[in-house]
């Protein structure tokens, strides 16, 4: 009986622990995305330079240097603010 019992305490521990380790990660994506979320509304876009060959006529090279940009747009910063809140406040109440 004695055997049964910690076998079930043991259980219920490890189920606890599993738990909270999934909260926890639950808790970490959740920051994760509102500090995404708060880079694509501070900066708008990731801009990068890259210098492009025009003319290559044997010793000598004509290029130019052509700066690109991907812009993050305003709406995905939106859901991911409202999803890493969501996850955040789910991993704190799920600790509670």
């Amino acid at each position: 009986m004695r055997n049964t019992l910690l076998s079930a305490l043991d259980h219920n521990n490890k189920s606890h622990l599993i738990t909270e380790g999934i909260m926890k990660t639950t808790t970490v994506v959740g920051i994760l995305l509102v500090v995404l979320a708060i880079v694509g509304f501070a900066v708008g876009g990731i801009s990068f330079t890259h210098q492009k060959k025009d003319v290559d006529v044997g010793p000598v090279q004509l290029s130019h240097q052509q700066t690109s940009t991907i812009p993050i747009s305003p709406i995905l910063s939106t859901i991911s603010l409202i999803a890493g809140l969501g996850l955040v406040v789910v991993g704190v109440r799920a600790k509670a």
